[in-house]
Order: structure tokens, then sequence, then C-alpha cells
């Protein structure tokens, strides 16, 4: 039997001579998000993020708010810095109702009210990975028009981040919705809420059309419909730590 996701296993290295990990070999990839991989110019509005999944889900900016930068975020990798609005597209990433799904983040903050990652519309429907909307200085999943569900333990940083947020798809049950923080996890605050239907928009660095944007910066971001399974979980979660040392 598998353990819960994250407990009690060991990260496993690929055998000598096999591929290392990429996120191409996680089941059911639905986007994935790399600033190293972008094609943008450094210093300079990016206008289009490529998904990598081989799914097609670009997104495009919002405006002129966002900035690539080459070098200097974690590991000195590249990374998207945001300040006034997100790119996005028009329409969700996984539209179900309660959709399961499993995401991973590589984020830094600069101030609360920030949108990191939204699948859906604030105030409205989806799933969301935000800073200090609900709960001042708190890491929070969102469930849109519902919830803020907030990590209990320390307040977010303006460090470099990794975190692994999960919608289990199992309604307004105790544990419903799961989050990692830099490979551990931690505590919600108990709202146990149903996350309503994603609708409209699929958007990163802020709410689009932003009126909550990111004041911070991404370098990556992996999402996966379904629970992801605890091995997975290690091997995405090892990978990240190898590139961005978080």
């Amino acid at each position: 039997m598998t353990p819960p996701f994250g407990v009690g296993l060991a990260f496993k290295h690929p055998a000598k001579g096999a591929a290392p990990f990429s996120p191409l070999d996680l089941p059911n990839l639905e986007l994935w998000l790399d600033a190293s991989d972008t094609g943008g110019v450094d210093m300079t509005n990016l206008t289009t993020w490529l998904d990598l999944s081989g799914n097609g889900i670009d997104l495009d900016a919002q405006d002129g708010a966002n900035v690539f930068h080459a070098t200097g975020g974690p590991n000195n990798q590249p990374y998207v810095g945001f300040s006034a609005g997100g790119l996005y597209r028009l329409s969700p990433l996984i539209a179900g109702a309660d959709a399961a799904r499993t995401m991973f983040v590589v984020s830094r903050r600069g101030a609360d009210g920030c949108v990191c990652v939204f699948d859906g519309r604030y105030g409205f429907n989806g799933f969301a990975y935000t800073y200090g909307l609900a709960t001042s200085n708190k890491r929070e999943v969102y469930l849109g028009g519902v919830a803020g569900e907030y990590d209990t333990g320390s307040n977010a940083t303006n460090n470099w981040e990794k975190v692994c947020c999960i919608n289990t798809g199992t309604g307004g049950s105790s544990g419903a919705q799961r989050f990692r923080l830099n490979g551990a996890e931690r505590t919600l605050s108990a709202s146990n809420a149903t996350e309503g239907a994603s609708t409209l928009y699929f958007s990163v660095g802020g709410d689009h059309p932003s009126t909550l944007p990111l004041n911070g910066d991404v370098a990556e971001v992996i999402i996966c419909s379904g629970v992801t399974s605890a091995d997975d979980i290690d091997l995405t979660e090892a990978y990240l730590l190898d590139k961005y040392g978080v």
C-alpha cells in the first residue's frame, strides 16, 4: 500500500544510465511553465509564456508589467517578475467542479494580497495559490468564491519557496486540500470548503483581468490533473530542489 503523499518516502534517483526525471514523466501532466525555457529577452516584458507539457496551453501577457530575468532567481535560475498583471489564457485549465489536481510552484512573494496561480476567477470559482489574500502574511490555498485556507505554521517569507498544493476532489471533507512547503507537509486551517468549477480564466502572476496582481516572482509551475502519487510528488520535489535549491 502506498503511504500518504510525501510520507516515509526517500527520493530514489534514476538508475545509472537512465534518463533524469522530467515533469514530462508525470502522469496526467496538464501544464508545465519553466522560466528557463521561455525564449524571453533579459529584462524585457515576456509577452508569451510557452507551455512545455505538449498540451499547447501557452499564456499571453495581460500587459507589460512583467519582466523576464535570465538570471538572478533561485540558484541563479531565470524567473518572471510580476507587479501589475499576469500571464493568462481565456479558459480554465481544469474545469470540473471540485476537480482533483496537484500543483507545484516555485515562487517568491513581494507583498500580501497577491495571486500567484489561479485556475478560475477571484470571487467566483476555481483553485489557487495566493499570499495574504484572506489572512495577512500567510500562504493560502484559495477555493474560489468560498474560502482561503492558510498555512497555520510560519508566515510567508520573501524568500524563494517551493510549494505543492493539492485538491483531492473529495468535497468539503477534512483534509480535502493539502499543502506542502519546501518538501514538508503543512497544516491548513480547517475551512473544509469545496472548490467550485474553474471558470473563465487560468492565470499566473495575478488574477485575470487583474485586480489582484502578484507582487513577486515565479520560476516554475507544474500542474497535473488528479492527485499525484507519493512517489511522483517526491520525484518532482527532488527535481525542483536540485534545480532551485528549495
